[in-house]
């Protein structure tokens, strides 16, 4: 036990840095591998290089993919995107309503009830004509059958 402790003691130093022990000739290996500040990505500040990969992960800057457009953005400004994006509206093929994209998916996994066809004008005409008529058939049937 004591030669170890003597080998530790003349051969590793404890980085002021990161706490780890490390040997004595490698040093600035240590430093140049775990404590070199390097730019991230996503916001350009220095990070060191051994905290870049869990700053990457949390940065503000980072990309992330709007759930309605899939446009790419920062993350600092994905919530008023989203805000804005979801009120976006489309209609419904079937139901023919103007829906959120947000509501979108709610909307699709209910029963939509197709709507009818609007009565126009002339539609409502000939319907009224072919009533008169009917009225006339049955009119003519019942002085027929006297």
């Amino acid at each position: 036990m004591i030669l170890h402790e003597v080998y530790c003691v003349r051969h590793l130093y404890k980085c002021a840095k990161c706490e780890k022990p490390v040997e004595k000739s490698a040093r600035e290996a240590h430093d140049q591998e775990f404590h070199t500040s390097v730019p991230c990505s996503y916001c350009n500040l220095p990070q060191a290089k051994n905290e870049l990969e869990g700053h990457m992960a949390t940065c503000i800057k980072r990309p992330k993919k709007c759930l309605y457009c899939e446009l790419e953005l920062p993350f600092d400004k994905y919530t008023d995107h989203i805000t804005v994006c979801g009120s976006r509206t489309t209609q419904c093929s079937k139901c023919k309503k103007y829906i959120s994209k947000r509501n979108w998916e709610a909307h699709q996994r209910l029963p939509c009830e197709p709507v009818p066809p609007k009565e126009t004008m002339e539609n409502k005409f000939v319907g009224q004509e072919v009533i008169k008529n009917v009225r006339n058939w049955c009119e003519l049937i019942e002085t027929c059958g006297e």
